[in-house]
């Protein structure tokens, strides 16, 4: 599944091929839509059809740990960058650690976060995630650059280029990502919208589409705190 967890979306491993997939349906690809499963047998209700592992797994705009992307409610803070956490002792910490490092070493410190309402720094952080695996383990973002984003669609919804404009200024100029383009985050924003599945967590469902088709708003004024006066 193309992680979404909590918020949570993501894209899978397999996307591609090599998922372990079940003899109800042939891995096919239709112009315009992608890769497809076609049935070649009626599907009993309840039946798997297809399992995978995530390749990424992200926040979708609501506040989760960045860890394991469970519940949080501001009782613990990340000592490195001072984002909500589920706990100190978080399984899946290691999973935050390169963002981590780049909002402290940027001091990029979020203020004050309500766990219970969205916030656009989860929206960043999602793109942030795919951009790092992309710098770090290009092999591995081959999957994601196969993927169809439907930009020249996603692109008419409103508020969407500038959402996309704002991710890319803010990680050039506040994480020091300055390889990253506007290119490389429109295909990893639409990827993730259109590829990703998401699960619940709190009261939010990452819906799959159409539903996630809605327009996202530009995320709200962040505010920071930068370590000056």
């Amino acid at each position: 599944s193309s992680g979404i967890n909590a918020e949570y979306r993501g894209v899978t491993r397999q996307s591609v091929s090599g998922c372990r997939q079940a003899s109800c349906g042939n891995l096919d690809f239709q112009e315009g839509v992608g890769r497809t499963i076609k049935a070649v047998r009626d599907i009993q209700i309840g039946e798997i059809v297809l399992e995978d592992s995530a390749l990424l797994a992200v926040p979708d705009g609501f506040p989760v740990c960045l860890g394991c992307l469970g519940r949080v409610d501001g009782s613990y803070l990340c000592a490195g960058c001072g984002c909500p956490l589920c706990s100190d002792a978080c399984p899946g910490i290691s999973t935050h650690k390169a963002e981590c490092d780049l909002l402290a070493s940027n001091k990029v410190i979020p203020a004050g976060i309500d766990c219970g309402a969205p916030h656009g720094l989860y929206a960043v952080l999602a793109v942030v995630r795919a951009l790092l695996l992309k710098h770090d383990n290009p092999q591995e973002y081959e999957a994601v650059e196969e993927l169809m984003d439907h930009w020249e669609e996603r692109r008419k919804e409103k508020g969407v280029v500038e959402m996309v404009r704002f991710m890319g200024a803010f990680c050039r100029t506040k994480l020091g990502m300055e390889w990253v383009t506007d290119i490389d985050v429109q295909h990893a924003f639409g990827v993730l919208k259109t590829n990703g599945v998401g699960r619940w967590v709190k009261k939010v469902l990452s819906l799959p589409e159409p539903f996630s088709d809605i327009p996202t708003p530009v995320p709200p004024i962040l505010t920071w705190w930068t370590g000056q006066q």
